[in-house]
C-alpha cells in the first residue's frame, strides 16, 4: 500500500511556494504517513517548524488531503480504459456528469475540448464488465450521443510536481 498526498495548484492561497515548502511537499508525496519529526530530519528543520509549515499549507489549500494509494490490480480490477463520450451540449452535460460519477467503476471524468466532450477513466474486473458498463450504463445516460473506448495497456505517472 502506497500513501499519497493530494495537492492543489502550487500557488494556491495567493503565495508562491518556497524551497522549504517544496521539500516538505516532496517528502509527503513520497510517503504521506511521515511524521513532522521524520520530515524535519530529512530537511534539517525542527519538528515544530515543519508542523507549522504543514498546517499553513493545509490552511492555504495547497494540501487537499491524504489517502492510501491502493493497487486496483491486487483487488481484481485489472482492466483500465478510457471511455470517450460525445454528448449533447447545455444543461444535459452537467446532469450526465453527475450520473457518470455515481458509477462505481468510474475513477474520474474530464470535460475536454476537441472531438470528444468527456473522457471517463474507468476500472473494471474484465472485458465483459467493461462492455456492460458502456452499453447498459454509460450509453443509456440521457445526453450521451456516442462512445469510443480505448484500453489502457500501461500507465506512467509522475510522482511529484514539487521539489
Amino acid at each position: 500500500m502506497d500513501t499519497a498526498v493530494q495537492l492543489a495548484h502550487p500557488a494556491a492561497g495567493g503565495r508562491a511556494l518556497d524551497d522549504v515548502d517544496r521539500r516538505i511537499l516532496g517528502a509527503l508525496e513520497r510517503d504521506a504517513r511521515l511524521s513532522a519529526r521524520a520530515i524535519a530530519r530529512q530537511i534539517g528543520m525542527s519538528p515544530g517548524a515543519v508542523s507549522e509549515r504543514i498546517e499553513r499549507l493545509e490552511a492555504r489549500g495547497v494540501i487537499l488531503g491524504y489517502h492510501a494509494h491502493v493497487d486496483p490490480d491486487v483487488l481484481g480490477y485489472g482492466v483500465e480504459a478510457i471511455v470517450c463520450v460525445e454528448t449533447e451540449q447545455g444543461p444535459a452535460l452537467d446532469q450526465m456528469l453527475d450520473r457518470i460519477m455515481e458509477l462505481p467503476a468510474v475513477e474520474r471524468a474530464h470535460v475536454v475540448s476537441g472531438r470528444w466532450d468527456v473522457l471517463i477513466h474507468v476500472r473494471v474486473r474484465d472485458q465483459p464488465e467493461l462492455r456492460a458498463l458502456i452499453q447498459a450504463q454509460i450509453s443509456t445516460i440521457p445526453g450521451c450521443r456516442r462512445t469510443e473506448t480505448m484500453m489502457s495497456w500501461e500507465v506512467r505517472q509522475r510522482r511529484s510536481r514539487v521539489g
